[in-house]
């Protein structure tokens, strides 16, 4: 009896085993298909994509920042955050991809790029006004266009913004408040993407 039940367990081993040899080559070639696309870092492993998704995917590495209505033009620079002391890269006339949140793309989750409360930076962020624009021009010759929806004062130790989940927006960030002592996030929605 029991020589019976381990032949129909090895007899059951060997149906199955082809199911799932044949679902994890599917998986590998859709991963290699997604990393020969340049999309694989730019994707959290919670967002699944169909093979049909990957054709339709635009994302690249932001160089450029444009706020038309508020005189904004800046070139872009890595930004690093250093969880020890709180702290931000920052150069005094550019503002900062911050490369822990997404690259600006057509499919899901949050673009950040923050840089100084000055004249030469983004001072002039303050008078935003609802449906402004805010345009981000990409490595790979993509523009990215988004309209303004809101913004709210927090904490400079407050990164809840980098778990961000949903349709693909872009949030800006200066100082504010009367000693620079709070962080101004302004959220935008994308509109459009073109290409340049």
């Amino acid at each position: 009896m029991k020589k019976i039940i381990t032949w129909k367990l090895k007899l059951a081993l060997l149906a199955i085993l082809p199911a799932v040899l044949f679902g994890l080559s599917f998986w590998l070639h859709n991963i290699h298909a997604v990393q020969a696309s340049g999309i694989i870092s730019q994707l959290t492993p919670e967002v699944a994509i169909s093979k049909t998704d990957i054709d339709q995917i635009i994302a690249g590495k932001p160089s450029n920042i444009s706020l038309p209505s508020q005189g904004i033009d800046l070139a872009v620079a890595d930004g690093e955050y250093n969880q020890k002391t709180g702290e931000w890269t920052l150069t005094k006339d550019k503002a900062h991809f911050a490369v822990i949140s997404r690259n600006p793309n057509n499919y899901s989750g949050n673009t950040f790029i923050y840089g100084h409360n000055t004249d030469k930076v983004f001072k002039r962020l303050q008078s935003v006004k609802t449906d402004d624009i805010a345009q981000i021009n990409t490595e790979n010759g993509y523009r990215f266009t988004y309209k303004y929806r809101r913004s709210v004062e927090v904490s400079p130790r407050d990164t809840s913004i980098f778990s961000y989940e949903g349709p693909a927006i872009l949030t800006l960030q200066t100082c504010s408040g009367l000693w620079d002592q709070s962080r101004q996030l302004l959220t935008f929605d994308l509109e459009k993407v073109e290409k340049l």
